[in-house]
């Protein structure tokens, strides 16, 4: 989204195969950057200059990527946690009734 929003404001036309640069360059960036902090604004800087856009893009929207990357954040963490559930009830490693009795008001 970063890469059409600079190509708009620049007034740089993109064809069609850099469309596809941004996506592949994305989807590639998009499989380790979750697990980084602010990791999608050093992939973003990859991205931009792949396709030839001005990395000065990324000063537009570095204002409101950390409220982005808190929410990239607690997706990777929840969909962690949820996962390490699923594979340890699956393998019958799952103690139900420690999950149930934890106190959770100790710990904060």
């Amino acid at each position: 989204m970063v890469a059409v929003f600079a190509s708009n404001a620049f007034g740089i036309d993109l064809s069609v195969s850099q469309y596809v640069l941004i996506v592949i360059v994305s989807v590639l960036a998009s499989l380790g950057s979750a697990a980084v902090p602010m990791g999608a604004t050093a992939f973003t800087i990859i991205n931009l200059t792949t396709v030839g856009l001005p990395v000065e893009a990324v000063g537009l929207v570095s204002g409101v990527d950390f409220i982005v990357d808190m929410f990239r954040t607690m997706t990777n963490v929840a969909g962690d946690m949820t996962t390490s559930v699923l594979v340890a009830n699956s393998l019958d490693e799952f103690d139900r009734e420690a999950f149930n009795t934890q106190d959770f008001k100790a710990i904060v």
